[in-house]
């Protein structure tokens, strides 16, 4: 596993939030913001779109903005990447829907523990040919002993 370094644009006012949330929590804001995506995936808080181009957050009038940086372990980076083109919303826009919704709940400890580091725990890219339609399946998680047989030697997979 290798760590990836990359950015994302939020409202001021939403990293400071998120830094009182890291400190509260003891864990990193890089932790923090990947618990609430997990949090906003889990509770259906944004659903996949196709043919439609990416939404972007909305400017704020007079609004200061951040660049918030993060360092994600690459099967994480992978799912965030996957987020962005699911949901068709860009990946600073999906992290300020997820510190907006669900940063509080993850502070008070409403629905689940906060402190586990490997959330997403495993990742696999599946290619797979059904007649001439080539199919790609992404497994966020564990998948079943069958899709492992099948994936075969045409997947991409990391675990911890």
């Amino acid at each position: 596993m290798m760590n990836i370094e990359t950015t994302v644009n939020i409202a001021a006012e939403a990293v400071s939030r998120l830094d009182r949330a890291s400190t509260a929590l003891g864990i990193p804001r890089s932790r923090v913001i990947v618990s609430l995506l997990r949090r906003l995936v889990r509770l259906g808080g944004v659903e996949a779109r196709i043919c439609a181009s990416v939404r972007y957050q909305r400017a704020v009038p007079g609004g200061e903005w951040a660049c918030v940086h993060l360092c994600l372990r690459d099967d994480e980076y992978e799912w965030i990447v996957d987020m962005r083109k699911l949901f068709k919303v860009s990946v600073s826009g999906i992290v300020a829907m997820a510190i907006e919704r669900y940063l509080d709940d993850l502070v008070s400890g409403v629905g689940g523990s906060s402190a586990d580091n490997y959330l997403l725990r495993n990742y696999l890219l599946a290619k797979e040919y059904v007649g001439e339609v080539i199919c790609w399946k992404l497994y966020w998680g564990f998948p079943p002993p069958e899709a492992l047989i099948a994936a075969g030697a045409g997947c991409a997979a990391t675990s911890s």
